[in-house]
């Protein structure tokens, strides 16, 4: 029988508390790494249909797993479940292409009910994190649309680097493009998607 979830995490108490509750009443087994580079080397050849993916560990944290192993997992759905602010990690969540966001201080439900959602990995992200003492997303969830716009090359580019974490002074540095013309570009870009800010941009197109 194919592995339904596996926890990535340091801390004892959160992978046994995720244990316990994935198990009781759902009564699946849960395999269980402590750090990032220990999940790396096992994960291609457990493939599972869901990981739940702590950030902060030892070896290897949990975004560089994240972009090591998504090529490797194409069919499984990985939830980044943290202590870290969803702005800090957005760009590195969007580009690894992680299915979901879920802050710790949401609680183990909340997480495992993002995980039991049959999402895949072609869907965009709805990140959760604790809002005046309730879980809710922090952003409306995306949804792709037919007739989306098209990216030219030059945009294309600027997506890309975006979606690595690159500054707008970094970009326009390596694309040879004054900081205000890339401002300019970018707030046309933002209007034909209909996009808040940057992080919205990478995530629809």
């Amino acid at each position: 029988m194919r592995t339904r979830l596996v926890i990535v995490d340091d801390d004892e108490a959160v992978r046994s508390s995720v244990r316990e509750a994935f198990r009781e009443p759902r009564g699946q087994p849960v395999v269980e790494f402590s750090d990032g580079a220990s999940a790396f080397a096992e994960l291609p050849h457990i493939q599972p249909e869901a990981v739940i993916l702590d950030i902060r560990m030892p070896r290897m944290d949990g975004l560089e797993c994240l972009h090591r192993v998504r090529p490797l997992l194409p069919a499984s759905r990985i939830i980044l479940f943290t202590g870290l602010r969803w702005e800090d990690v957005a760009q590195a969540a969007i580009s690894g292409r992680a299915n979901g966001f879920v802050h710790k201080a949401t609680g183990t439900e909340a997480c495992l009910q993002r995980v039991i959602q049959r999402a895949t990995p072609e869907d965009l992200l709805f990140p959760y994190t604790p809002l005046h003492g309730s879980a809710g997303p922090i952003l409306p969830p995306l949804a792709l649309e037919a007739a989306s716009p098209s990216l030219s090359p030059r945009e294309q580019q600027i997506v890309d680097l975006l979606a690595r974490g690159h500054t707008n002074k970094e970009i326009a540095g390596e694309l040879g493009l004054a900081l205000q013309s890339l401002h300019n570009l970018l707030h046309r870009m933002r209007q034909r998607w209909h996009c808040r800010n940057s992080t919205e941009l990478v995530a629809r197109t």
